[in-house]
C-alpha cells in the first residue's frame, strides 16, 4: 500500500482530532476513527475488505 502524502496528512489530522476528543469528552477512539478511516480510504480507491 502506498502512502501519498494527502494520505498522510489526512491521517494525522484524524489522529489529532480523535486524540483530543478522547480526553476531553472521554469517548472511545476506535468509535471515532474507524469510520473515519473507512471512508477516507474508500475514498482513495483502496479495496473496503
Amino acid at each position: 500500500m502506498f502512502l501519498e502524502p494527502q494520505l498522510i496528512a489526512e491521517l494525522l489530522v484524524l489522529g489529532l482530532c480523535t486524540g483530543f476528543l478522547a480526553g476531553l469528552l472521554g469517548i472511545g477512539g476506535g468509535m471515532l476513527m474507524v469510520p473515519f478511516i473507512t471512508f477516507i480510504l474508500t475514498s482513495k480507491g483502496y479495496p473496503a475488505e
